[in-house]
């Protein structure tokens, strides 16, 4: 898994928030929490790396840039204790079933016995 630094993972939890903003935005958000590393270059350099680790994308250029929280991959961390602090209920679902899709990326993880036993399984047509 790729780790990031405090103010990499900074610009990514600003844009999960937001779900979109400019750099100019970003700027500023990150000169408020990290006052002595803020410098043009290094958050363009932060965002490049982001999006060529498909963490977030960029459309428009020069002023109209604009930057987008990818989503989540099956390998992002989440933190657990928030997620199970808020009810059932009302807990913000990706997908409304279980993505059954998962198991091709998952390389590994299941015997050919277990693959086959599961694709035995009539799961498509009963949601």
């Amino acid at each position: 898994m790729i780790r990031y630094n405090n103010r990499q993972q900074a610009v990514l939890k600003f844009l999960q928030k937001k779900k979109t903003a400019s750099r100019a935005a970003i700027e500023r958000h990150i000169a408020l929490l990290f006052p002595d590393k803020n410098s043009r270059v290094t958050i363009l350099r932060d965002l490049d790396l982001l999006c060529r680790d498909g963490k977030i994308t960029k459309t428009g250029k020069a002023r109209d840039t604009v930057y987008t929280c990818a989503g989540l991959s099956i390998l992002d961390e989440v933190d657990v204790e928030a997620y199970f602090s808020v009810d059932p209920d009302n807990r913000i679902l990706k997908n409304e079933y279980f993505n059954l899709g998962i198991w091709s990326s998952l390389k590994g993880l299941l015997t050919e016995q277990e693959k086959q036993e599961l694709g035995a399984l009539d799961l498509f047509n009963n949601p």
